[in-house]
């Protein structure tokens, strides 16, 4: 694994101090990448001693355990610099900062609350508004239903009920500009993605961008020819 940038390490430092649920995801992805995820999710075990396996894996772990200690704060590096596996640290870390609180999950619903389009493009509007929806999801997911095949699809209908209520919300905040737009979405049956509403959101600013560059330019030619 190589070491990583400068860069790198700052911006995952300030995710770990933002948001545990984000910095975990950034790790998993990173070490996905590079096909070490097993030794820290455990399904790749430390060999036994006599093993022509140990040496290979003490070094891959040690270069995972110098990577954690890299992008953690130095004082939250220091608590974990005596474990001996990286399976280790990354438990240690996740009873310590994992842990979901009411005051977290209320101060989240309280900025999609507050959140409203105002002046923001769409795109930039979206994206504040599914950041926080991603925090909610990662502090309280959705129940999985485990029994035996099961022919309830109940996780899919959940999924379908947080879906419409999400669109719903995601339209009340938008500007009056997208007044006509919306009430068409919302005229479907059944009603669309949010995904899908949001291109049909995204086709309606740029053709009133273009419709007011057009409009500006016949304008400032109008008063040009009025003026001589």
């Amino acid at each position: 694994m190589n070491e990583p940038s400068k860069g790198h390490l700052a911006a995952t430092k300030r995710i770990l101090r933002s948001g545990y649920n984000d910095w975990k995801r950034s790790v998993i992805i990173g070490l996905l990448a590079k096909n070490k995820l097993g030794f820290i999710d455990g399904s790749i075990t430390k060999p036994s001693a006599d093993s022509s396996l140990i040496k290979a894996w003490s070094r891959c772990n040690s270069t995972l355990i110098s990577w954690l200690i890299h992008v953690l704060d130095v004082t939250i590096a220091r608590s974990i610099l005596h474990f001996d596996s990286a399976r280790e640290i990354w438990l240690n870390l996740k009873e310590r900062f994992g842990q979901t609180s009411g005051t977290q999950v209320y101060s989240i619903q309280q900025q999609i609350a507050k959140l409203e389009q105002g002046n923001l493009s769409l795109s930039a509007f979206y994206t504040q508004l599914k950041m926080l929806w991603d925090e909610v999801d990662a502090h309280t997911p959705l129940p999985m239903c485990t029994c035996n095949n099961c022919t309830c699809d109940v996780t899919r209908k959940m999924l379908n009920v947080q879906e419409e209520q999400r669109l719903t919300l995601f339209l009340m905040k938008l500007k009056e500009d997208f007044k006509q737009v919306r009430g068409t979405i919302l005229m479907q049956q059944p009603l669309p993605h949010i995904s899908r509403a949001y291109r049909l959101l995204m086709q309606e600013e740029k053709h009133k961008e273009v419709y007011d560059v057009v409009h500006s330019s016949s304008d400032t030619m109008a008063f040009n020819a009025i003026k001589y």
